[in-house]
């Protein structure tokens, strides 16, 4: 029993461990965040598991050591989760990342051919990676956008409105535009004012090109004592010299639209089809590849 509970609250403290890094406080080789955990985790646990199954294999089978490690690794995780699904689902594949690593390390224990164990280990390492890093992203460009890679096909039907900061009206028709870069973003969102570089290189860009047009678009909190000049005093402000415009936040367009995380950029084509969702890097990079269609 004494052994047991070693081995349980051992593998509990090295998920505490391996859970910090996902505060994003800690970067290695540019990964951080979720992604660090996760690709940190299924190598520590993979170790950690073939460590206790050479020590204690005498003592306990090598199935029920896996079981005890599973265990303690998921136990808190898991009545977390249970209370609070809804809230913990972006960590979630985190988890199962470190489940595989606990896997990988017992099946590594059964390969006696060192060129096989070899092998088998590269191949776990690179899907590792693989379900880490881009695998990840996607995952979380779902939960954010609705879609994994960010190209969609999302009709509107009908014409969209904002406010200038005039509090005039604007309403952008399937004929104002070749390709419309809408910006959407709010007084409280931090990532949006770190993204204001990116949108005013991506607006410098392309502010002579006719095939495209970008606004910012702020969502303003009228409780919160805003209105529809509330986003070009915030941007003039920094300097920015991007188009503003404005939308309450509790406008229904914005549902519509699918816009539920902040920021989001959405590009429309001609007939304003949604053709491409995600954030402003993304979009940028589809305008890259719109280009050299074009160009070519």
């Amino acid at each position: 029993m004494k052994l047991i509970l070693k081995i349980f609250f051992s593998s509990l403290f090295l998920s505490f461990l391996l859970a910090i890094p996902r505060g994003g406080a800690i970067t290695i080789f540019s990964i951080t965040g979720f992604y660090l955990s996760s690709i940190v985790g299924f190598i520590v646990l993979g170790i950690w598991s073939i460590f206790c199954i050479h020590k204690y294999k005498t003592l306990l089978k090598p199935r029920n050591i896996i079981i005890i490690i599973f265990l303690g690794v998921s136990i808190i995780e898991l009545v977390f989760r249970v209370r609070n699904f809804s809230s913990t689902i972006i960590s979630f594949p985190n988890l199962i990342i470190w489940w595989l690593g606990i896997l990988s390390g017992y099946v590594v224990t059964f390969i006696s051919n060192k060129i096989f164990r070899m092998s088998f280990i590269m191949i776990i390492f690179v899907t590792a990676y693989l379900l880490s890093v881009p695998g990840y992203k996607m995952f979380i460009h779902y939960l954010n956008f609705g879609t994994f890679t960010g190209v969609t096909y999302e009709k509107v039907a009908y014409p969209i409105q904002f406010q200038t900061s005039q509090g005039d009206e604007v309403t952008f028709s399937s004929s104002n535009h070749a390709y419309l870069i809408l910006d959407f973003w709010n007084t409280y969102c931090g990532v949006c004012y770190q993204d204001f570089p990116k949108v005013q290189d991506l607006y410098d860009e392309i502010k002579t090109d006719q095939q495209f047009s970008l606004y910012s678009v702020h969502c303003y909190m009228g409780d919160k004592g805003e209105d529809f000049e509330t986003g070009q005093h915030i941007l003039t402000s920094r300097n920015y010299t991007f188009p503003a415009l404005s939308l309450s936040i509790k406008n229904e367009m914005l549902d519509s639209l699918g816009v539920k995380y902040y920021p989001t950029v959405l590009l429309l084509d001609s007939c304003n089809n949604i053709i491409f969702k995600g954030d402003i890097k993304s979009v940028t990079n589809k305008i890259q590849e719109i280009k050299l269609i074009k160009n070519k």
